[in-house]
């Protein structure tokens, strides 16, 4: 399985941030970003390269890199 570079994980998150704020990522680790994307109730589709929520609700849709 090939795990998502810390530049894409960042791009997916700024993406993110349009809906849910998650502070200072392009000054944050990895696993520190990884952890807050959790915290929101998303997780990271490596493959596909996308942020995916746990639950699937209107407000909160998927977030593709490209």
């Amino acid at each position: 399985m090939a795990e998502i570079t810390l530049k894409d994980l960042r791009k997916l998150v700024s993406k993110l941030n349009k809906d849910d704020r998650i502070e200072r990522v392009y000054t944050k680790k990895k696993a520190e970003i990884m952890a807050e994307v959790a915290k929101r109730g998303y997780t990271i589709d490596h493959e596909k390269k996308q942020l995916r929520p746990r639950v699937q609700m209107k407000r909160k849709k998927v977030i593709k890199l490209n």
